[in-house]
């Protein structure tokens, strides 16, 4: 399977797969019956249980196996060490390279990648299975303020276990800092929405969820494959940084990106494979798209009359906080696991 890889004839998914539905080792076939066979070196896991908690995110490697019993299933025969840390730390959905992916319905989103010439490209997103979301408040509506109150309190604890789950391995920059700025800044633009809505500006609040919003989709790219993903977001943002200024001289890294630009720009394609999906994205990203360009909507909505004082609210406020809980929640759920510390949190 490697060989096929190396020569481009194979493609790769990169996903999350659940934990338990990953088996260490690997099977083979000897007289009609199906043997589990291992390689795993317990020595070294501590190993990779220390690069872990340093802030590395090694993908393992998985593939599916007609073999295992009942059906089949993921083995990992090469990853077995790194594996055992990630269960040890408590993780419950593990960063993976599935070889030779299937097109089988899974908790969250993969995307599928091939070689071209001597790069890597894009070949296909798939989807996860969306049954419910993610919720604080679940069913209930309570007022604006208890809502994002809460959200804050949520978002200030999860900032206490990453920091409590970082052991410093001397890597520099890492992915930690990364997910503990993620969500400092999720916390600050909650506390300005807060402060928004009181004075009675809902619309400006609403350009702020937004932002939120695609916040998480780019952190959910990330969050799938980090050691892949994440640089290459981070080039990314450098070229059109460099643009921005006028500064063409880094439009040639462009190249290495492939068709993975379009992708990782395109807030559609990239809400598509959420674990929001695109019925969330449908219900809130044109209406708040509305606020962000200024439509003239909302300019003729005050317009009679040479009204000068605030109109109130132009959307309803427990939309809002609806919108807010189910997007923390699912952030949270998804940081929380990379530090083993998934919070109790409701479905709707």
């Amino acid at each position: 399977m490697y060989t096929q890889l190396e020569r481009g004839q194979i493609k790769i998914a990169f996903t999350r797969v659940q934990s338990e539905k990953v088996i260490g080792g690997y099977y083979e076939r000897s007289g009609g019956v199906s043997n589990h066979k291992t390689n795993l070196n317990s020595k070294y896991i501590p190993l990779f249980k220390q690069i872990i908690r340093g802030g590395g995110r090694p993908e393992i490697d998985v593939y599916w196996s007609p073999l295992v019993p009942n059906g089949g299933g993921y083995v990992c025969a090469d990853d077995e060490n790194t594996l055992s840390a990630y269960n040890d730390l408590g993780f419950k959905l593990i960063p993976c390279r599935i070889l030779k992916p299937k097109n089988l319905k899974a908790q969250e989103g993969a995307i599928w990648a091939e070689k071209a010439d001597q790069d890597i490209a894009l070949a296909k997103t798939v989807p996860p299975i969306l049954e419910k979301y993610s919720s604080f408040f679940g069913n209930k509506f309570p007022d604006f303020s208890t809502v994002i109150n809460r959200l804050k309190r949520e978002c200030g604890e999860t900032r206490k276990v990453i920091i409590s789950f970082h052991q410093d391995f001397g890597t520099g920059s890492h992915y930690h800092q990364m997910l503990h700025t993620l969500i400092v800044r999720h916390e600050r633009v909650l506390d300005s929405i807060l402060r928004l809505v009181v004075l009675n500006r809902v619309e400006h609040a609403s350009a702020l969820t937004r932002i939120a919003y695609e916040a998480f989709l780019n952190f959910y790219i990330d969050w799938l494959s980090p050691e892949f993903f994440g640089p290459r977001l981070q080039l990314l943002a450098r070229v059109r940084g460099a643009q921005a200024s006028s500064d063409r001289s880094l439009d040639s890294h462009l190249s290495v990106l492939g068709n993975f630009v379009d992708f990782l720009e395109n807030t559609h394609h990239k809400a598509r494979i959420s674990p929001l999906g695109l019925y969330f994205h449908e219900s809130i990203y044109p209406e708040l798209s509305l606020v962000a360009h200024q439509s003239y909507r909302h300019l003729e909505y005050e317009a009679e009359g040479f009204n000068e004082s605030d109109p109130g609210p132009l959307s309803s406020t427990t939309q809002l906080g609806r919108w807010l809980d189910i997007l923390t929640a699912e952030l949270l759920i998804r940081v929380r696991n990379d530090v083993g510390a998934i919070p109790h949190i409701s479905s709707s």
